[in-house]
């Protein structure tokens, strides 16, 4: 399993749900609003530094995980947004109750 971590504008949030549903991720945990800084500059969300970000993390089957990134990729690569896109492998861990 992969674990997929996409930190995008908060602008850009719909367009990566309807991109993870177009293909057919079977869900997604997200942080709606985000503060930082970055290569764009600081978002606080204020006055001075307006606009902020959004985390939407995934967990994506090794087999479908390129494909899927490939895609992703193309899409952000034609968003006028910055966004992230961080991945690193995971052990699924199944908890009963």
């Amino acid at each position: 399993m992969k674990m997929l971590m996409i930190i995008t504008s908060t602008d850009c949030r719909a367009e990566v749900e309807t991109f993870l549903k177009e293909q057919q991720v079977p869900g997604w945990t997200e942080i709606p609003t985000v503060f930082g800084e970055g290569h764009t500059g600081p978002k606080f969300g204020s006055w001075a530094f307006p606009g902020t970000s959004t985390i939407i993390f995934s967990v994506v089957e090794n087999e479908r995980f390129d494909g899927i990134m490939a895609v992703l990729k193309e899409h952000c690569t034609k968003c006028r947004y910055n966004s992230h896109i961080l991945s690193w492998d995971v052990d699924m861990v199944e908890v009963k109750h």
